[in-house]
């Protein structure tokens, strides 16, 4: 159980991150995703109640993930 915990953070970075990766290289493109496609993209739904709430999440911690908010979808930079 311990070693669970102590994974969490990677997990949760890990499945954002490689959701994101499946929607742009999907779409061939670096824009126009939104949160609920990337919501709807994740392995472990455990992490956020709902696509509000993993949102919130993205607009706090966005540059982790390399992605900013424009016009109401979400952009890949590099």
């Amino acid at each position: 159980m311990q070693f669970a915990e102590w994974t969490y953070p990677l997990r949760k970075f890990d499945d954002i991150y490689y959701a994101i990766e499946r929607i742009v290289y999907g779409k061939g493109e670096l824009k126009g995703f939104t949160t609920e496609d990337i919501y709807n993209n994740l392995r472990d739904k455990r992490f956020f109640q709902d696509a509000q709430d993993l949102n919130r999440y993205l607009l706090d911690s966005g540059a982790k993930y390399k992605i900013r908010k424009i016009d109401g979808a979400w952009e890949r930079y590099y």
